[in-house]
């Protein structure tokens, strides 16, 4: 079973109201992803930690955009 899958099937339990998914927690000690990023070529390197979410993460959250709009099914990673 894929996760989307997963996610259709727990949002059809009885009184669930919202299923997201995401590759690891903020702040836990785990190895995490982490990319090598320069704003230019004569600033310092910096590190940041990045996480795979799927949608209906922030919608199931809580999360309240200040603009744009939520992740959908018909988005692709680039």
């Amino acid at each position: 079973m894929g996760a989307g899958e997963l996610q259709r099937r727990l949002a059809e339990l009885p009184g669930v109201t919202g299923v997201g998914a995401i590759s690891h927690l903020p702040y836990v000690d785990l190895p995490h992803w982490s990319l090598r990023y320069a704003l230019d070529s004569t600033s310092s390197e910096g590190v940041a930690t990045a996480r795979s979410i799927s949608t209906g993460l922030f919608e199931t959250l809580g999360v309240q955009l200040v603009e744009g709009r939520f992740f959908t099914d018909d988005e692709h990673p680039v």
